[in-house]
């Protein structure tokens, strides 16, 4: 009896274990960086989008996600050596970068917003070394490293204008390099081919981050073939100009969505369709840049319970909550960033839409006023000056998310400066005009200065008076006299 009944209880254990999804049981871990607004190179539109949606989209999936953006040299680092602790027990860790990235003799480089380089120990000392990354990432059973790098900058110009010309080719050179991997269970992706240049994109994400959006949550599709089809769509996207290849050691199958069935009736592999939650993935992460540095622990709770069903209410808003709560993340009396009560409301949405809006024109050189949540009369003129000057189609009546996106889109200055009187536009500020000295007038010399002078005019006349006598009148009238002489000999030389 005793026997039988064992039996039974293991055959249920076993059975309800089975049921449990692979995925569900391993421990999987992300870091996700998006580097925008860089100090001495080309600011890019969309990193930070980029990491918000893809942790958005990992953290459907089951990763402890942890997101970074706008990173400076010490706090990348940090973040890289934070995670190195979680890789060490995890079944699965990945890694996504976007931002400007380069290579220089051989080595590829992550690069920090606040990285300006003069010379080689620079940018070894202050960049993030992609294959240190790697051996970071090794320290989990699986690793997948996915960068939507290598976008087009200037950043190492003093760099190369500081190598000898013989070593300059040799060092630089467009895109990243190749990475050579030995060992490990690990796949590489990059977003478009070695020694080539990916694109920013026009819209909210990259092109890169677009095609895996599209895919990463096709369930139960491996991984190898989940970034075949994202080469395919970018290729397609960019009209084969960018070209994303992978460099894959992977002894495992990796299926980042549910695994498939394992019977060999199942259901077709199907996209998962997840528009919908990308869209309210995208109006959380809009309203988070404004929530993300305010003080007023309200303010966060309202946002939070807003956005319970995204990555950023539940997962930003509630480590915010905790860095209020520990004391170290505003000074002592900080004023909350936007004053409303704590409350989901639609009207606090909306004020946090015109805030962003307020600050993003203000950005781009759209003067809308004070950063209020008001959308007042200065903001809307702001709004419509934008509108003229891009050849915008939508409504700036009142505040949308299509003008959001289409302001944080713009990486220069729209709107031109407009000076006061008495002032003049000078490297992109307003300075006093300062009167021009007057021109120095020549002196005056006469005919008697200098014996060489009298002498060269009575050159001059000479000339003139034979050339005068020579002249054919065409008239006797004297106009027409005078005529023919300019005609023919010019005007009469001053002294003669």
């Amino acid at each position: 009896m005793t026997t039988w009944l064992y039996s039974v209880v293991l055959l249920i254990v076993s059975l309800v274990i089975g049921t449990v999804p692979a995925a569900a049981q391993a421990k999987r871990v992300a870091l996700v960086v998006g580097n925008s607004a860089y100090a001495h190179a080309i600011r890019l539109g969309n990193p930070i989008n980029d990491a918000r949606d893809i942790s958005a989209a990992l953290w459907r999936l089951g990763f402890e996600v942890s997101t970074a953006t706008d990173l400076s040299s010490d706090t990348f680092h940090d973040a890289i050596s934070t995670f190195s602790k979680s890789a060490e027990t995890a079944d699965l860790a990945l890694f996504f970068y976007a931002g400007h990235a380069v290579q220089f003799d051989g080595v590829n480089y992550l690069l920090p917003i606040d990285i300006k380089v003069d010379n080689a120990y620079d940018l070894e000392r202050k960049a993030v070394l992609a294959h240190k990354v790697v051996g970071v990432m090794q320290r989990a059973k699986t690793s997948i490293m996915l960068l939507d790098a290598c976008r087009n900058n200037t950043i190492l110009r003093s760099l190369e204008q500081s190598l000898p010309e013989k070593s300059r080719s040799a060092a630089q050179s467009r895109g990243l390099a190749r990475i050579d991997l030995r060992e490990g269970d690990t796949l590489l992706g990059f977003a478009t081919a070695p020694g080539e240049v990916a694109a920013d994109g026009t819209g909210r994400n990259s092109p890169y981050t677009v095609a895996l959006l599209n895919h990463i949550e096709r369930q139960g599709i491996d991984l190898l073939e989940l970034l075949t089809s994202v080469g395919a769509d970018v290729r397609a996207a960019t009209r084969q100009q960018q070209r994303p290849e992978f460099l894959s050691k992977l002894i495992t199958t990796v299926r980042l969505a549910a695994h498939a069935a394992s019977d060999a009736s199942a259901a077709p592999v199907v996209p998962a369709a997840p528009q919908a939650h990308i869209s309210r993935e995208r109006d959380a992460s809009v309203a988070w840049d404004t929530v993300s540095k305010s003080c007023d622990r309200g303010l966060v709770e309202s946002f939070r319970a807003r956005y319970a069903d995204t990555f950023v209410g539940s997962v930003l808003a509630a480590r915010r909550l905790g860095e209020i709560a520990a004391g170290g993340a505003c000074p002592a009396g900080a004023a909350a960033a936007i004053a409303v009560p704590p409350s989901p409301s639609p009207a606090n949405e909306q004020v946090i839409l015109v805030r962003s809006v307020q600050r993003e024109l203000t950005r781009v050189g759209c003067d809308a006023g004070e950063i209020d949540g008001v959308w007042g009369g200065k903001t809307r003129v702001a709004a419509e000056e934008f509108k003229r000057l891009t050849k915008a189609t939508f409504s700036v009546d009142s505040p949308t998310m299509d003008l959001l996106e289409a302001v944080k889109r713009r990486t220069a200055r729209v709107c031109p400066i407009v000076c006061a009187g008495g002032e003049i536009e000078k490297d992109g500020k307003c300075v006093a005009r300062t009167a021009a000295p007057p021109l120095a007038r020549p002196a005056r010399t006469t005919d008697q200065s200098t014996p060489l002078l009298q002498s060269h005019v009575a050159s001059r006349c000479d000339v003139y008076a034979a050339c005068a006598k020579n002249a054919p009148a065409v008239t006797t009238t004297p106009h027409f006299k005078m005529v023919e002489l300019l005609q023919k000999c010019g005007p009469k030389p001053q002294g003669c």
